[in-house]
């Protein structure tokens, strides 16, 4: 099992000899073969992976936005690219401006466009977070445009990034409940983003918590929702592990962060950012169970004990007055 820094050495040594080979800035070619759409994808992948490692280190990325050149793969499936000819050339003849097919088709490249366009999105976030150029001071028109900008992107994908719950409910085969998924997972992605905006906005004091509390509780909505829901997809591998170290960690620390503050000092939280106490502490208690459902051969399996434990000690604190939260 590996851990840690070495995941870390490891992904940098990867980001090095995509560098070297090129991946970052490859140009395409002016015919579509498989070799340059495989060559768009696998650089797109890379530059996703970079984000996800920087995002979870808290460490800057080893590729930026500024370098990555390589266009964006076309929304065509795979069997066509493997049989190319004609087959493949009607595809890209179906495809519209902006290169996505117009059938509403999930092909894996649709996918990798839809992970790469937010993760550059991100890029521009993280360089809020962790760069240091001497700039104290992040404008507030940088955050809104950049919220702006998000919202952008995220409209001008395919209609199936809306998430619906019922939809993975009433799905009666495999391709209905990927679709679900692949949405679910964009979706999950447009709100971390956002998560990550408001987070800037409330520390420089230009807004209140009220929306960023309203997001992390819809991030832990949908997350423990799927864990209710996992019997549903077993056809189907899902990293459970990554959706909750990526998404259901920062939500879930904003969110037992604003109850213990609320049960503590009911007097110095405002009405408008009173958060729901049932609602929230029903899905804090799923959030735990999920947390302390993943195995011991995990990677992340001491990080999830840590913060169900953190969890746990919220909750009796803001019921149990009389109790430590920490262990001194």
């Amino acid at each position: 099992m590996i851990h840690g820094n070495a995941i870390w050495r490891l992904h940098h040594d990867l980001v090095a000899m995509g560098t070297a080979l090129g991946l970052h800035c490859y140009p395409g070619t002016p015919e579509f073969s498989i070799h340059s759409e495989l060559t768009k994808r696998v650089s797109a992948l890379l530059f996703k992976g970079d984000k996800e490692i920087a995002l979870f280190t808290g460490r800057p990325p080893a590729l930026t936005r500024h370098y990555q050149t390589c266009p964006l793969p076309l929304d065509i499936s795979d069997a066509a690219l493997l049989t190319g000819g004609d087959l493949l050339q009607r595809e890209i003849d179906n495809l519209d401006g902006n290169w996505w097919n117009r059938d509403g088709r999930l092909h894996s490249a649709t996918l990798i466009r839809n992970l790469l366009m937010v993760s550059i999105v991100h890029d521009e976030v993280m360089e809020l977070f962790v760069a240091n150029n001497g700039e104290q001071t992040i404008h507030k028109e940088r955050v809104e445009a950049l919220k702006g900008k998000t919202a952008e992107i995220y409209q001008s994908m395919p209609s199936f990034r809306n998430f619906d719950k019922e939809g993975l409910v009433a799905s009666l085969n495999a391709s209905e409940k990927w679709r679900v998924l692949v949405g679910a997972h964009l979706h999950l992605d447009y709100l971390r983003v956002h998560l990550d905006l408001e987070r800037l906005s409330t520390e420089r004091g230009y807004e209140s918590k009220e929306k960023l509390h309203e997001i992390a509780r819809e991030l832990v909505e949908i997350i423990v929702f799927f864990w209710r829901e996992r019997d549903r997809v077993l056809d189907k591998q899902y990293n459970y592990d990554f959706m909750i170290m990526s998404y259901g960690m920062p939500s879930t620390g904003i969110l037992c962060a604003g109850l213990l503050k609320q049960t503590q000092y009911p007097s110095q939280v405002p009405p408008s950012m009173k958060l729901p106490t049932s609602e929230v502490v029903q899905n804090l208690s799923l959030m735990m169970g999920f947390l302390e459902w993943v195995r011991p051969h995990a990677g992340s399996y001491k990080l999830c004990q840590r913060m169900a434990k953190v969890i746990r000690r919220v909750l009796d604190r803001g019921f149990e007055p009389t109790l430590e939260l920490m262990d001194t």
